[in-house]
């Protein structure tokens, strides 16, 4: 029984999951980001392991929400009283 396993460039799983080439590489060289194979000089992406990483990226409720280490999301401002 043989699987039919399908490879994405970078390209092709950024557009897949709706982020920059760079970004993809950026999550890489920090560790983050889904899965990939490094096959010689090629990086590809197991379109199963791009669906499992967006899958595991669900959330119900916003204090399930990932915050960005570097500070980049929108806070909430105080009323002045």
């Amino acid at each position: 029984m043989t699987t039919n396993i399908k490879l994405l460039t970078t390209a092709q799983a950024a557009e897949m999951i709706g982020f920059s080439c760079a970004t993809l590489e950026t999550w890489r060289t920090h560790g983050k980001g889904p899965a990939y194979l490094k096959l010689g000089y090629a990086v590809r992406y197991k379109e199963s392991d791009l669906l499992a990483w967006v899958e595991g990226k669900t959330c119900s409720s916003t204090s399930e929400y990932e915050t960005g280490s570097q500070g980049r999301y929108p806070r909430h401002k105080t009323a002045s009283a």
